[in-house]
């Protein structure tokens, strides 16, 4: 079973970002965060919206 949510740290290193990076994602509205009881997190679904919404890299035509 997976988490619901994710701690600071824990969100960061699924994604493969830094803390100052996600700090940075979050204060920009790109990335939602919640605090409960004192602690910040990460909803699952939202880390799962984030990674969606990126823009693809551009792929090489066929030659």
């Amino acid at each position: 079973m997976q988490p619901l949510a994710y701690r600071i740290d824990q969100a960061a290193a699924i994604i493969g970002i830094g803390r100052t990076k996600l700090y940075s994602l979050i204060s920009k509205g790109k990335l939602r965060a919640h605090r409960h009881d004192g602690v910040t997190l990460i909803h699952r679904a939202d880390l799962e919206s984030y990674l969606a919404a990126g823009d693809p890299l551009p792929t090489k035509a066929a030659q």
